[in-house]
């Protein structure tokens, strides 16, 4: 008995098992197809994403304060000064006068080519400064070859000494006495820029040498007479009132020592009103000639200036020339006149002295 109802549980326990598996199929749903799949081109576009944004505000950070670095104080720079330039020392220089040399340009080149050479060897020894000419530097102006012949002596010494010149009467044709062909000479544009009439009929320089200024005021042939020449001189001295001044010109001193009645308007209106002018020098006339004159500056009735007065011209190949030794310290000018080739000084001709002193010349 105990096992016929422990054979009906058995069954009763397979048979609720069955009917719940049964119902367990019956309530589960029948497997779907899978569906088809989708091309890109039918499908639809991704929705955008909306990100918000977030703003990330910046934090200061606190930066520590430290203390100031010190500034080193800047070591002042010292200003430059400039150095002085020194005092010159007064010392004795030359100066080099030519008178009328038409008689060499027109016969004697060689002994022009001489005179060159003698220049340029004394340059040295006699402290020359520059080289002047007190015109008549050819026989004919017009005549190039006579020009030509000149230069064998200016060649010599145009490189390391001035040349000053006026104009003679020669220089400008002796009958034509025109200035063209001289004004067209080389040796002219040399002179400063500025302090030149007309091309060269007048100009001055200033020579600055031996510790002392000098005005050399050059007056060609028949220059200076105009009311437009005048002032043109005038304002020369108003540049340089005190400055002693050489005047350089051609025809004023006569061999007897007397003024030229054609070259008074020079004494006129040069010499006479300005106190500084010391020395004339000239030739044109022939041999030489000397003339000291005082002038009352003042107006006190007493000639307290002397200008001294010299002419030279000694022609053909007894030509003979002067070098001018100027002593800052002494005032003095010391004359010497020498004959080409002689290396001692002339002493005397029939009238005047050739070498002598002008003392207080300045």
């Amino acid at each position: 008995m105990r096992n016929k109802l422990r054979g009906l549980c058995l069954l009763l326990a397979v048979g609720f098992l069955l009917g719940c598996g049964g119902a367990d199929a019956a309530n589960r749903p029948a497997p779907t197809e899978p569906a088809p799949a989708v091309s890109e081109i039918d499908a639809p576009a991704p929705t955008e994403e909306r990100v918000e944004e977030v703003v990330i505000e910046p934090v200061e950070t606190p930066v520590p304060t430290l203390p100031p670095t010190p500034v080193p104080t800047p070591t002042p720079t010292p200003t430059p000064t400039s150095t002085p330039s020194p005092t010159p020392v007064p010392t004795p220089f030359g100066i080099v006068w030519l008178p009328d040399t038409q008689g060499l340009a027109y016969s004697y080149p060689d002994k022009l080519e001489a005179l060159g050479a003698e220049i340029a060897a004394r340059r040295e020894t006699d402290r020359l400064t520059a080289v002047l000419h007190t015109g008549d530097i050819v026989d004919n102006g017009y005549k190039d070859w006579q020009w030509e012949n000149f230069d064998l002596c200016l060649n010599a010494f145009r490189d390391d000494l001035p040349f000053y010149p006026v104009a003679g009467n020669h220089d400008l044709g002796v009958k034509l006495l025109k200035y063209d062909a001289y004004l067209k000479q080389p040796f002219l544009e040399k002179l400063p820029e500025g302090q030149v009439y007309e091309g060269g009929k007048m100009y001055y320089v200033l020579l600055e040498e031996g510790g002392i200024e000098l005005l050399i005021l050059a007056v060609g042939w028949d220059s200076g007479k105009t009311d437009e020449e005048r002032a043109w001189i005038e304002t020369v001295f108003e540049r340089f009132p005190d400055t002693p001044c050489i005047l350089l010109t051609h025809g004023f001193l006569k061999t007897e020592g007397m003024i030229f009645p054609n070259s008074q308007y020079l004494e006129t209106n040069i010499v006479a009103p300005h106190r500084t002018v010391r020395l004339v020098l000239c030739g044109h006339s022939r041999d030489s000639g000397l003339l000291e004159k005082r002038y009352d500056d003042d107006g006190d009735g007493e000639a307290e200036r002397t200008v001294t007065m010299l002419m030279l011209n000694r022609q053909g190949r007894a030509y003979a020339y002067r070098i001018l030794t100027i002593d800052p310290l002494a005032r003095s000018i010391d004359v010497k006149t020498y004959a080409i080739g002689r290396s001692e000084p002339l002493e005397k001709d029939e009238l005047y002295p050739l070498s002598f002193t002008i003392d207080n010349a300045f």
